[in-house]
């Protein structure tokens, strides 16, 4: 698997039908994993144009994204991010690990994320 950068936004609608939205509150997670977990888990995810074209080019899918929800490790945490806290977090799917940045949206109870991947899994061309 040959993977770059990629970027995906997870919400919850709160309609039943999948995400929609992200609020915009301030508030840090008391436990940033857990909730990022928690958040992955319950399916609250609304996959940006942008991560879709990502993924496509580095033919990762999204499943293997969603897999590595048990393997999180937090790595750095940015509570002043620009527009929510966010935490950059290890994730591992399989044999590949990658680097995550995930927002938490603790009101709206979701995480926008974007993900990262090591240059030395970037492809060629």
């Amino acid at each position: 698997m040959a993977l770059s950068a990629a970027a995906v936004r997870l919400a919850n609608g709160g309609h039943g039908k999948g995400p929609t939205e992200v609020t915009c509150d301030r508030r840090v997670p008391r436990d940033p994993i857990g909730f990022i977990q928690h958040c992955l888990r319950g399916g609250r995810v609304l996959w940006t144009y942008h991560v879709n074209m990502r993924l496509a080019d580095r033919f990762i899918s999204r499943e293997s994204i969603l897999s590595a929800v048990e393997t999180l490790e937090l790595v750095e945490a940015y509570p002043d991010d620009r527009y929510l806290p966010s935490y950059l977090v290890l994730g591992r799917a399989g044999s590949d690990a990658f680097h995550v940045l995930f927002a938490t949206d603790v009101v709206g109870d979701n995480v926008p994320c974007r993900y990262s991947i090591p240059s030395t899994h970037r492809r060629m061309g």
